[in-house]
């Protein structure tokens, strides 16, 4: 199967205290699959990280680990030109950041399951008839 992933979705494996079984069995999903990304999640990933260590929610171990992992990870980045125009009027539409309308206009425009911890997003997504993981 393929889905777009987003960074809530993504960092919820690393961080420790969003470990749960709902994150466990979409970890183990998603571990087979190739999963779609728009060009800002790395730098959003990466971003979540680096912040997490800095407040100390998570040590430099756990930085390593989560790269690592994610390197694992079957990533394909879209290679589709993002639609500014959509984005913004998905973002406008739902109340949504345009970093969250993009992850919801790559699941449109590919017609892919959606990965989020992200309750705006997910709302957004299924009043979009997008599905959710």
């Amino acid at each position: 199967m393929h889905y777009v992933i987003d960074a809530s979705a993504a960092l919820g494996f690393v961080f420790p205290d969003e470990d749960d079984d709902r994150g466990g069995r979409l970890l183990a999903t998603l571990a087979q699959d190739a999963l779609s990304v728009p060009a800002i999640w790395y730098a959003e990933v990466l971003n979540g990280l680096m912040q997490a260590q800095r407040r100390k929610r998570i040590g430099v171990a756990a930085v390593d680990r989560g790269m690592a992992y994610f390197g694992l990870l079957d990533i394909r980045l879209d290679a589709g030109e993002p639609d500014m125009l959509a984005i913004r009027n998905v973002a406008d539409v739902h109340k949504l950041t345009a970093y969250d309308a993009t992850y919801l206009e790559l699941a449109v425009r590919k017609q892919l399951p959606l990965a989020t911890n992200d309750l705006a997003l997910a709302k957004a997504a299924k009043a979009r008839g997008v599905k959710l993981l």
